[in-house]
């Protein structure tokens, strides 16, 4: 299959580690390719999908690649699609054949990547010496698990996968609820997220009025500068200009702000 390559392909190295093989630009397009086939929503293509295996391939590579955050967004839409189906023989092989919620699982309980983690023969090898990194996937992770939990309101096979599993039960309410409590930008009491959301204060008319208070503190600064000859030569000629100009500035801004001088 073109998603399976020799590990004689070559390495990489990074600032995590090296990548043996990496993944490559042609196994990526073809990641791609399938995310956007599975999007037609064809049944044939669908069957051709499951028969060769594509979806379980895409995603180990979802895995064995935790840094390549181009193949998790192709992954993601994937996984999207599967769910979304209306082939249940689609659903039920990305469940099931496929184990998407124990893949999930498994990367959550073990979400760093150590140097010990190199005896799996993974693509993936991380630096000895270092501190272990977080795996750079677990934001879609988080993604994909909640829209299996909204999928599972109107979808009894995905419900019924995710009741069966015990292991999903408890994470889903030690981890995943506390992570979306904490990630929800809505409910944090500083930054720019809340304050998007903060309809009391027209921003448009307050731009305008901190701008408007702005450009008076530069005519007045500008006016105290042409006052004391800060911009002029020490002789009395020079500084009668400099009155001159102080007219001339505060007759501008004047205009500029709509008022009489």
């Amino acid at each position: 299959m073109l998603l399976n390559v020799s590990s004689a392909e070559g390495v990489l190295l990074t600032t995590y580690g090296k990548l043996q093989p990496p993944l490559g630009k042609h196994r990526l397009k073809i990641v791609e390719f399938i995310s956007v086939l599975l999007t037609v929503g064809s049944e044939a293509a669908e069957k051709e999908v499951i028969r060769l295996g594509a979806v379980k391939r895409v995603l180990d590579l979802f895995f064995e690649y935790p840094y390549n955050n181009f193949l998790h967004h192709h992954v993601e839409n994937v996984i999207l699609s599967c769910m979304e189906s209306k082939n249940s023989q689609l659903v039920d092989h990305l469940l099931s054949e496929c184990n998407l919620i124990g893949s999930i699982l498994e990367a959550e309980k073990d979400s760093t990547l150590t140097a010990g983690d190199s005896d799996k023969l993974q693509p993936t090898v991380p630096a000895e010496g270092k501190k272990p990194l977080r795996i750079g996937n677990i934001g879609h992770l988080t993604r994909i698990s909640n829209k299996l939990l909204q999928l599972a309101n109107s979808n009894v096979e995905i419900q019924s996968h995710l009741q069966e599993n015990s292991k999903w039960v408890d994470w889903q309410t030690d981890v995943l609820s506390k992570r979306n409590t904490l990630e929800n930008v809505y409910s944090w009491a500083c930054g720019r997220p809340t304050s998007l959301h903060d309809r009391s204060r027209d921003s448009d008319d307050d731009d305008y009025h901190d701008r408007d208070y702005d450009v008076a503190a530069l005519a007045n600064n500008l006016s105290q500068a042409f006052r004391y000859g800060i911009y002029s030569n020490d002789d009395m000629d020079e500084a009668q200009g400099s009155m001159e100009r102080d007219d001339e500035v505060l007759f501008v801004f004047s205009l500029y702000l709509g008022i009489e001088a």
